[in-house]
């Protein structure tokens, strides 16, 4: 019974962050420097665990990301690790 209050409590406070917490949204293309998409590439923020992984077309979007200044950490297969 304890690990059922445990669940419930912890979906109620990740449903209700959004309402009480001003967030942003992150989002954009990663491409190589030939312009050329890069699929499935790893997208996060530096020191956190909030992140996403770029669509088919390179696209990426990093929803409730708290507002303040980060440092964007974008990885992919086959290519140099990218700080912005």
């Amino acid at each position: 019974m304890q690990t059922m209050r445990y669940i419930i409590l912890t979906l109620f406070t990740l449903l209700s962050t959004p309402f009480f917490a001003q967030n942003a949204q992150i989002k954009g293309i990663i491409s190589d420097n030939e312009g050329k998409p890069i699929p499935f590439a790893n997208v996060f923020l530096a020191k956190t665990n909030i992140g996403n992984a770029s669509d088919t077309e390179g696209g990426y979007v990093i929803d409730n990301v708290p507002v303040g200044d980060y440092t964007l950490v974008v990885t992919a297969v086959g290519f140099l690790r990218k700080e912005q």
